[in-house]
């Protein structure tokens, strides 16, 4: 029977090669977009899934709910805790503290490296999480607190073929450490992502003494809980140890809850995350698809007369309603498979190109994964009866009577539901237009908005060895360029500045009051290299030494939260150190306008100083690139041991983007696809369209009728079915782009002019589409149509 079903498909295909073509190329293209969708959307679901506890494992994360009803939540932890939850709560198996960092100098006899991904953790690191090791011990390879343990990639690039157990490198100058262990390299999909980890102990160095402080620290604890424990219990009971050693105050509430380990890379604390993304991708592959399926059914359905014969012939030798519905389904799923075909060849040129885009590392290698085998099978199962069904069902209910006598039904009702599939076409479509011309205007706005600061020819310089200890002779040595203007240095990067500090006091606050703000610790001349606009008093001078340790100088919005109209000149105290505040700054962004403004204060330390590894540099906008080699080459000669590593401040905060501007891109190019295959139907209903009314049009020729009348009349049916669909789609679109711009603090405005834009694009595509059937239609000689009749 199915091989019969294969026969009448393949003779179908053959007489009619044009519609077939069509359908099989929109097919196939649908197909295509949802295989890398499915692609990219099972890696995202794949993060973290290589653990063999992954069930049991969670983050802590700490939620502070303010007396003013603000409530922030943090994925750092404190140092004290993972020990006491050992000690103190039974419903934690084990826990360890885990922090990382970049650009830490690696040095091996006379060779060095420059390297990214350290991690830091404690000794049981390799007990909780499943990072499969090539040598070495996992229960004991951190147990020392100068072990060290690498990946297989950081072992060939360090020693080479040699065994690197023993062996010692040395640390950023600072102390050396053993090889004791050698893992594989770590999953790309993993969320903890470091090729070199060392003990946590190390991090702020070897003299480091275990600090007992509950007060906030860049580190993050992870604990593993018994099988089938309640996380919420366990919470509570964390919380409750915590307060214990770190009472609560009337102002402020401390909650300590567990993130599920296979959540973390998919879900941001307090809503969002990729998994936005994830839905939304899925969305697209779905309505890529279900436009491609409707390609079908509309040529299926328009060219039913062509198979009326047929259909009353095979009623009349006998056969069932129910057996005529197997055969349309079976050909539609040997179109489907056939199609398919062609998606794998489009998958396999496009996947290149489409993991430089989104930055992954995917592949279609059925061999080593069930789920790509049963997913190609279903997506292929699911078109053929999808696209299937409605001719099958229409085709199989004609009355033999009636089509043998050439009445064989309503061309009015397949003619209405022919339009209800191009409408939904386009309102597919025209979404996805709205979609990417709201992501394009996000995008723009976050580059043209006012961040408080001038982020142009802005120079960032990673400070490392002698090039930090050497700072005030590398900036004389920089400003030697008349091109250099600014030389500044601070503590954190201004573009992401998580680190807040709650020890705050200041006349009139109320003692019970437990509040936050941002802070950074910077150098003199730091405002004048942002430009950033003083708005009272003035900025750090070298003329008042008292600055350098008893200054601060707050944003507006400290300002407005201490209740200070001039607060110039007003005591505060920061990390219980005594001062006053000299400058207030106009409000700045020093995180992603995902954010908003918070209070922030500034201060100098010189005991800071080893600490501080970023410095700013202001240039001149002429001869950039000779600036550049000047800068290069006097950081260079300072800090001979170290590669420099700087790059342009802008190029810095467009990186706090890249998941929109990545997704912007990849949502275009599939709403691209889906206007292609929507015109390419379109393209199959013009064609069948001009070819039904041949004789009409070449009576209305005869009747004086001129081309471009011909041309409209056949081109307002379309032009209607499109201005239906920009009814639908535009309250669609508004509330989900809506829902996006959500995640914004700042964002751009939804004006009707792009849903107007929208509208006009689609229109235009539409009319473009179907010119070259309507044009020759209307240039038609009348009297090759009327020639027989």
């Amino acid at each position: 029977m199915f091989k019969n079903y294969i026969k009448i498909a393949l003779r179908n295909i053959k007489k009619h090669k044009g519609y077939s073509f069509i359908n099989i190329a929109g097919l196939a293209i649908g197909m295509a977009c949802c295989i890398l969708i499915l692609l990219w959307v099972q890696d995202e679901l794949g993060y973290d899934q290589f653990h063999k506890n992954r069930s049991e494992l969670y983050r802590v994360y700490t939620e502070i709910k303010y007396s003013d009803g603000r409530t922030s939540l943090f994925t750092q932890s404190y140092f004290p805790l993972a020990r006491i939850l050992k000690e103190e709560c039974p419903d934690v198996v084990d826990a360890v503290r885990y922090a990382s960092r970049s650009m830490l100098l690696i040095k091996h006899g006379d060779k060095s490296f420059a390297d990214d991904n350290f991690g830091f953790a404690d000794s049981s690191f390799f007990n909780m999480f499943t990072f499969p090791f090539v040598k070495g011990n996992p229960k004991t390879a951190l147990s020392d607190k100068f072990s060290v343990v690498i990946t297989e990639e950081m072992s060939q690039k360090y020693f080479g073929s040699e065994d690197p157990i023993g062996k010692t490198l040395n640390v950023n100058d600072q102390f050396d450490v053993q090889v004791t262990g050698v893992i594989k390299n770590v999953p790309h999909n993993s969320s903890l992502k470091f090729d070199i980890i060392l003990p946590y102990t190390l991090y702020w160095g070897p003299n480091w003494a275990e600090s007992s402080s509950w007060g906030g620290n860049p580190l993050e604890t992870y604990v593993l809980l018994p099988k089938n424990a309640r996380a919420e219990e366990v919470a509570r009971k964390i919380t409750g140890i915590k307060d214990k050693h770190d009472p609560p105050s009337a102002a402020e509430r401390v909650r300590l809850d567990l993130q599920p380990m296979a959540r973390i890379h998919l879900y941001a604390l307090g809503g969002g995350g990729i998994i936005r993304y994830v839905y939304i991708f899925s969305i697209i592959a779905c309505f890529v698809l279900i436009i491609a399926c409707i390609n079908f059914m509309n040529l299926s359905t328009a060219k039913a007369g062509t198979r009326a014969n047929e259909v009353g012939m095979r009623k009349v030798v006998g056969a069932e309603k129910k057996d005529l519905i197997k055969q349309f389904f079976g050909e539609s799923v040997v179109l489907s498979f056939i199609a398919l075909v062609g998606a794998i060849l489009i998958v396999e040129i496009m996947l290149p190109a489409f993991n430089n885009l989104s930055e992954k590392r995917l592949s279609l290698d059925p061999s080593n994964n069930i789920t790509i085998i049963l997913g190609l099978i279903g997506i292929t199962l699911f078109v053929g009866i999808l696209s299937g069904s409605y001719p099958a069902l229409f085709l199989s209910s004609f009355q033999p009577v009636k089509v043998l006598k050439g009445t064989f039904g309503s061309g009015s009702q397949r003619s209405l539901f022919r339009k209800i599939l191009v409408v939904s076409q386009f309102t597919l479509s025209i979404f996805l237009i709205i979609g990417t011309i709201i992501i394009y205007k996000q995008l723009d706005y976050i580059r043209n908005r006012d961040l408080g600061y001038d982020k142009e020819h802005l120079v960032f310089v990673y400070m490392q060895g002698d090039l930090k200890a050497k700072y005030e002779s590398a900036k004389s040595e920089l400003l030697r360029n008349s091109n250099i203007l600014k030389v500044t240095r601070s503590l954190q990067m201004p573009s992401n500045i998580a680190s807040t500090v709650r020890a705050l006091d200041w006349e009139g606050k109320n003692p019970d009051e437990r509040v936050s703000m941002n802070w950074d610790i910077v150098d003199f001349g730091y405002f004048e290299t942002f430009k950033m606009d003083i708005v009272q008093g003035r900025g750090f001078s070298r003329e008042f030494a008292t600055d350098v340790l008893e200054a601060y100088i707050v944003n507006e919005e400290a300002a407005k939260l201490m209740g200070m109209e001039s607060p110039v000149g007003e005591r505060l105290s920061v990390f219980r150190k005594e001062g006053k505040i000299i400058g207030v700054v106009k409000n700045f962004h020093f995180k992603s306008l995902h954010h908003e403004i918070r209070p922030f204060v500034y201060m100098m330390n010189p005991n800071w100083a080893g600490m501080m590894d970023c410095m700013f540099i202001r240039i001149a906008p002429d001869n950039i690139s000779a600036t550049v080699k000047y800068i290069e080459s006097t950081c260079k000669q300072i800090n001979p041991a170290y590669p420099l590593r700087y790059m342009f401040f802008d190029e810095r905060l467009e990186t706090l983007y890249r998941n929109e501007q990545r997704m912007g891109k990849i949502v275009g190019y599939f709403a691209f696809l889906a206007i292609a295959i929507s015109c390419l139907g379109l393209f199959g209903m013009a064609s069948f369209m001009t070819e039904q009314r041949t004789k009409e049009i070449g009576i209305r020729k005869v009747l004086g009728a001129p081309v471009s009348r011909i041309i409209l009349l056949l081109s307002v049916d379309f032009t209607k079915w499109v201005l239906a669909a920009n009814i639908v789609a535009w309250p669609l679109a508004y509330l989900a782009i809506s829902k996006w711009l959500e995640n914004f603090a700042y964002r751009t405005n939804l004006s009707l002019s792009i849903f107007v834009l929208s509208g006009v694009l689609a229109l235009a595509t539409a009319l473009l589409t179907v010119s070259y059937q309507t044009l020759k239609a209307g240039l038609a000689n009348p009297v090759e149509s009327l020639r027989y009749e």
